[in-house]
């Protein structure tokens, strides 16, 4: 994850060292159309940019298989110390199961 963050973090420095080519109207007084051809900057630009978006989507994927992982285990402690939580388990799967059966019925 810090791997991630560092290179979230240096792209957006780096997009804002490296500014990006004028057009669509941005700045005020460019083009309203795209520019023809990219400039070196321009490119450093966008590279960066799909290094900050990027990172920050592999980032949120990480976490969230981290996250299931520690849930799972959680779990299978709690299942260990305790059986009955297997049913428990069961029993809201199949509520939540016929909840989405019937709210999708009505459609």
């Amino acid at each position: 994850m810090p791997v991630l963050f560092a290179i979230f973090g240096a792209g957006l420095v780096a997009s804002g060292i490296f500014p990006c080519d004028a057009g669509l109207g941005y700045p005020p007084g460019a083009p309203a159309t795209w520019p023809r051809t990219a400039t070196p900057t321009g490119n450093r630009h966008n590279l960066a940019g799909a290094l900050v978006f990027g990172s920050l989507s592999i980032a949120t994927f990480v976490v969230a298989v981290v996250i299931l992982f520690v849930a799972t285990g959680a779990l299978a402690a709690r299942a260990a110390a305790d059986p009955p939580i297997g049913l428990t388990q069961r029993l809201a799967i199949g509520a939540g199961w016929t909840w989405m059966a019937v709210f999708a019925s009505s459609y």
